[in-house]
C-alpha cells in the first residue's frame, strides 16, 4: 500500500482537515505547506501527485503521538530509520498514540468485518526476528483505517440505578438498626441515665 494512502486513510479516519494535518506533520519535525500536503494525499493517478516518503510518513505518524499522548520527557535518541519500512510499523504506533489494548485493536477490526485471533494480534507486534512474527499485510491495514473510523471505546459499565437505589436503602437499613440498639439516654433533675432494655 502506498504512503499516500495510508496516510488518507488516516485522515479520514480520524477526520483532519489540513491544518491540523500540518499541525501534526511540525510535531515530527515536517514543515510542510498546504499544497505539498494536498499533493501528498493524491491518488496516484491523479495531476500533481506527489509520492511521500517513508521518513515523512514516520514523522507524521510520531507527531501523531504527540498529539494524542503529549511530548515524552526524556525522549531516547533518534535512531536513523530506513526509506522502506513496514505496515506492521503504522499499526504500532497507531496503537501508541491512541493508547489501545488488545481489545480495542480486536474490536477495530471487527467493525471492519475482519476477526482475527489473540495469538494472530500478537503476532504483528513481534520483533522480525522473532519466530511468531506475522507480516501485517495490506488488507488488514487497510481494514483496521476502515474501523477505526468512527470508534470510540466503550466506558466502564456502571451498576443498574435500581441496584444502586437497592444498596443505598440496605445501608440506611442497617444504619437505622445500629442507631436503635444503642442505649438511650434521657435527663431527670438535671441528672444522666442510662434507659436499660
Amino acid at each position: 500500500m502506498l504512503n499516500s494512502d495510508i496516510l488518507r486513510r488516516i485522515r479520514y479516519a480520524f477526520n483532519f482537515d489540513d491544518k491540523l494535518m500540518l499541525e501534526i506533520f511540525k510535531l515530527g519535525g515536517i514543515e510542510l505547506d498546504v499544497d505539498s500536503l494536498r499533493n501528498h494525499l493524491k491518488k496516484e493517478e491523479d495531476e500533481g501527485y506527489m509520492p511521500l516518503g517513508s521518513r515523512s510518513l514516520i514523522s507524521f505518524l510520531d507527531g501523531l503521538i504527540i498529539r494524542k499522548r503529549g511530548p515524552r520527557e526524556n525522549p531516547p535518541a533518534a535512531r536513523p530509520v530506513k526509506e522502506s519500512f513496514s505496515n506492521n510499523l503504522v499499526l504500532r504506533k497507531i496503537k501508541i498514540a491512541l493508547g489501545f489494548k488488545e481489545e480495542d485493536l480486536l474490536a477495530v477490526l471487527k467493525r471492519s468485518e475482519m476477526e482475527i485471533s489473540r495469538s494472530e494480534l500478537s503476532a504483528l507486534f513481534r520483533q522480525k526476528d522473532h519466530k511468531n512474527y506475522k507480516v501485517c499485510g495490506d488488507q488488514l491495514l487497510r481494514n483496521f483505517l476502515a474501523g477505526l473510523a468512527g470508534y470510540k471505546r466503550p466506558l466502564p459499565v456502571s451498576p443498574p440505578k435500581e441496584t444502586l437505589g437497592r444498596e443505598e436503602s440496605k445501608n440506611k437499613e442497617e444504619s437505622q438498626r445500629k442507631h436503635e440498639s444503642r442505649p438511650k439516654r434521657f435527663v431527670a433533675d438535671k441528672k444522666v441515665f442510662i434507659k436499660k432494655k
